[in-house]
C-alpha cells in the first residue's frame, strides 16, 4: 500500500549520513502532504469515484506513516547513549594467555573496535591471536610465531609485533610478515596516522620513531641522568599523529614511573601525572592510565596536551603485568570506545615468603615472617640473607638471619637495593639513588656505620658481584651502549676498569668461585643468551644456553652453572678441567616465583646446591584464560564526569 514516493521519504529521514537526511520539519511535512494529495510529478491529479475506497485506505496509512516519519525523526534528533554490552572472552580449551613482564601488552584492539588481538599458548606454541568481537572464534595470525606486542595500523589492515629481535608487521588479510627494523627488548608500540611507529629500541634508552615501511629509525626521546631517568617506555599515539603519550621509569628498581606527553611538532615534553603507568587516551577527551593497582580517568585537552579537570577512579580492575615494583595495566582501548582488559586479582597484597625450592621444584617456606622481599642473596658463610624489602614505594637493603630468624634493616634513605655480600661476608654492596643517578654503595653487613659511596656516575649502575680476589662487578646502563659491564676492586686506588662495553646489552655479570670466568647476559646474536668469559686469563668466550636465557647464577663448587629461561630453570654441568667445559643444558623445574628486580638474578642457590632461594607471592596468582570485553564503555566514562 506505501507508494514509492512515501518510501523514499522515510529512507531519506533514516540516511546514515546526517547530510543526507531532511534539514528541517518543514521540509518533511510539505513532502509528506504532497504525498498524501496523490503528488505526481509536483501536479495534482483528479480522483475517480471508483478510487475513493483506495484513497481512503491510502489516507490512513499516510497519517500512520507521517506519525510515525515524525517520531522517529524526533528520536534520531534526541542525545542517545550506545548501548553498553559487556561479555567475558574464553580462551579456547588449552590456550593460555601470554602476559609478558614490563611494558610489553599481551592485547590490543584495532582502533573501530572490530578485532581483539592476544598472545597465546597452546602446548608450549606462542602466537598472536585475531578475534572478531562479534564473532566467536579466535585464529592466529600466520607468521606470529613467538610474537609478543601485539598493535594494529590505523586502518587495520596490517597487525605489528615483535619476534627474534625484530619489530614486524603482518598484513591480515594474508600474506608473510615483514621486518621493519631490529629491536633489543620487546615493548609497547604505537602505529600514528602519519605511517610511522613509535617504539623503545632497546631497554634503558628511549623512544624512536620508524616508518612502518622500514628504515632507520630515528630517536625522538633521551632519558634526562639529572632525574635518574632509566627508560622510556608504553608509547601511544595521539589520534592527531603529531604527538605521543609514554611513561617515564625512574629511581634504582625502576619504582617511580611518570606519565608524559611529547609534542612531535616542537619536542617539547610535558609531565602529566606522577607515579603512573599505562597511558590510554579515550575519543571521550580523557586520559585513563593506571596507579597503584587502580585505573584512573582524567580530562584532557588533546589542543594544549594538558590535563582539565579532576581525575575519577574507574570500576575496571585489569591485570597488572609486575617486575619488582613495576606495573602496567593489561588493557587496550578502541577510538570507538570499546574497552578489553585482563582481570586481575588483589595487587595490594605484597606480602612475600622466602623459600627454599629443591631440584625438583618443591618449595618450602624458610620461615613464617612475610615482607615484600625481592632479590635474596645468600653470605658466603649460609647463615644470613642479603634481601631488598618495599617500604612506602622505596626498597632498602636487610639482612634475615637464619639461625636467630630476624630482620635488620641497614639502608633509610631513599632506594636502595641489590644487595650483593662481599667474599669475607662483612660488607654489602647495594645500588643507591641518594646523590640522583643510582651508583654503588657499600655498607657494613652488621649494621653499624653508615653507607658509603663507592663510585660515581651519570649513569645507572647495578651491582652484579664480588669475586673472592676482591673485584666488584657491575652493570653501567650508558644511554648510547646501552648495558656495559664495569669493575673496580673496593679499597683499592686503581679506577673503575671496562670489562665488557659494546653496542650490545650485557648485564648480571656474575664471578666463578674461583673468580677465573664471568658468566653474563648478552644480545649480540639478536637473542638474549648466557655466556661465560674469562676474566684474568687470556680472552676466551663460550655460549652456555642454547635457546635464550637470564639470570645466571654458579653453584657454589663452580661445576654447575644455573639460569632461567622460559620459566624454567636450567643447569648446565661445568668441567673446570684444563680449561672450561660446559655441557647441555638440563631442565630442572618450572619457576613460578617472583621475577625480583631489574637487571638482578630472583635467586639464590645452596652451598650443597640441591636448593634454590626464591621469594614466593603470598597468594598464588590464577591461570590467564579469559579477557573482559565492553563494548560502549566510552558512555559510561563520560558519565562518570557528569555527576
Amino acid at each position: 500500500m506505501t507508494p514509492p514516493a512515501l518510501d523514499w521519504a522515510i529512507r531519506t529521514c533514516l540516511a546514515k549520513n546526517p547530510d543526507e537526511r531532511w534539514q528541517c520539519f518543514r521540509d518533511i511535512v510539505l513532502e509528506l502532504k504532497w504525498i498524501a494529495t496523490g503528488g505526481s510529478q509536483r501536479e495534482r491529479w483528479v480522483t475517480r469515484p471508483h478510487q475513493y475506497r483506495v484513497l481512503a485506505a491510502f489516507a490512513a496509512t499516510t497519517v500512520i506513516a507521517i506519525a510515525a516519519v515524525l517520531y522517529l525523526l524526533w528520536m534520531s534528533m534526541q542525545p542517545r547513549s550506545r548501548d553498553t554490552t559487556r561479555f567475558v572472552m574464553q580462551l579456547p580449551a588449552g590456550h593460555s594467555l601470554v602476559v609478558p613482564d614490563l611494558d610489553a601488552p599481551a592485547l590490543d584492539l584495532s582502533r573501530d573496535g572490530r578485532y581483539l588481538a592476544y598472545v597465546a599458548q597452546r602446548s608450549g606454541q606462542q602466537a598472536i591471536y585475531l578475534r572478531p568481537i562479534d564473532e566467536f572464534e579466535a585464529k592466529p595470525v600466520p607468521g606470529t610465531e613467538n610474537g609478543v606486542a601485539p598493535f594494529f595500523s590505523t586502518d587495520g589492515d596490517w597487525l605489528g609485533f615483535i619476534a627474534d629481535g625484530k619489530l614486524k608487521k603482518v598484513p591480515l588479510r594474508g600474506g608473510p610478515p615483514l621486518a621493519i627494523c631490529d629491536v633489543q627488548n620487546s615493548g609497547k608500540a604505537s602505529w600514528g596516522k602519519n605511517g610511522f611507529i613509535v617504539f623503545r629500541p632497546a631497554y634503558g634508552a628511549g623512544l624512536s620513531l620508524v616508518s612502518a615501511n622500514g628504515g632507520i629509525p630515528s630517536v625522538i626521546t633521551k632519558l634526562d641522568l639529572s632525574r635518574s631517568e632509566r627508560a622510556h617506555g608504553s608509547p601511544e599515539f595521539l589520534p592527531s599523529g603529531d604527538a605521543v603519550l609514554y611513561t617515564i621509569w625512574t629511581g634504582v628498581t625502576l619504582e617511580r614511573p611518570q606519565i608524559a606527553v611529547l609534542s612531535l611538532k616542537n619536542h617539547q615534553q610535558k609531565i602529566l601525572v606522577d607515579g603512573a603507568t599505562s597511558p590510554h587516551y579515550v575519543s571521550t577527551g580523557h586520559l585513563v592510565y593506571e596507579q597503584g593497582g587502580s585505573l584512573f580517568a582524567v580530562p584532557f585537552d588533546v589542543s594544549h596536551l594538558e590535563l582539565s579537570g579532576p581525575r575519577v577512579r574507574l570500576s575496571s580492575s585489569p591485570q597488572m603485568s609486575t617486575y619488582g615494583p613495576i606495573s602496567n595495566a593489561q588493557l587496550a582501548v578502541s577510538t570507538t570506545g570499546t574497552i578489553a582488559y585482563v582481570p586481575g586479582s588483589d595487587t595490594t597484597d605484597l606480602r612475600r615468603t622466602l623459600v627454599w625450592v629443591d631440584r625438583k621444584g618443591i618449595a618450602v617456606p624458610l620461615s613464617d615472617v612475610h615482607r615484600p622481599y625481592a632479590s635474596p642473596r645468600i653470605s658466603p658463610d649460609g647463615r644470613r640473607i642479603a634481601v631488598s624489602i618495599l617500604e612506602s614505594g622505596n626498597y632498602q637493603i636487610w639482612t634475615y638471619d637464619l639461625e636467630r630468624d630476624t630482620l635488620s634493616r641497614l639502608t633509610h634513605e631513599k632506594s636502595n637495593a641489590l644487595g650483593v655480600w662481599s667474599p669475607d661476608g662483612k660488607q654489602i654492596a647495594f645500588s643507591s639513588n641518594v646523590p640522583g643517578p643510582a651508583n654503588i654503595y657499600t655498607v657494613s653487613a652488621d649494621g653499624n656505620g653508615s653507607p658509603k659511596r663507592l663510585t660515581s656516575s651519570k649513569f645507572a649502575q647495578l651491582p652484579g658481584s664480588w669475586s673472592k680476589d676482591n673485584v666488584l662487578v657491575w652493570t653501567e646502563v650508558d644511554t648510547t651502549t646501552v648495558g656495559d659491564l664495569w669493575a673496580l676492586s673496593p679499597g683499592g686506588s686503581a679506577p673503575p676498569i671496562s670489562i665488557r662495553r659494546t653496542l650490545f646489552d650485557e648485564f648480571e655479570p656474575t664471578f666463578s668461585p674461583d673468580g677465573r670466568f664471568l658468566a653474563y647476559i648478552s644480545n649480540d646474536s639478536g637473542t638474549y643468551e648466557v655466556y661465560v668469559q674469562t676474566y684474568s686469563d687470556r680472552y676466551r668466550r663460550w655460549q652456555i644456553s642454547t635457546r635464550g636465557g637470564y639470570e645466571p647464577v654458579w653453584a657454589k663448587d663452580g661445576h654447575e652453572l644455573f639460569y632461567i629461561v622460559n620459566n624454567k630453570m636450567m643447569a648446565v654441568p661445568v668441567n673446570l678441567e684444563a680449561g672450561f667445559h660446559p655441557g647441555k643444558p638440563q631442565p630442572l623445574f618450572d619457576v613460578r616465583y617472583d621475577p625480583g628486580l631489574d637487571g638482578f638474578p630472583p635467586y639464590d642457590v645452596s652451598a650443597d646446591g640441591k636448593r634454590f632461594l626464591f621469594v614466593k607471592p603470598s597468594t598464588d596468582q590464577p591461570k590467564v584464560n579469559e579477557i573482559d570485553v565492553t563494548v560502549g564503555w566510552a558512555t559510561e566514562l563520560q558519565s562518570k564526569f557528569l555527576h
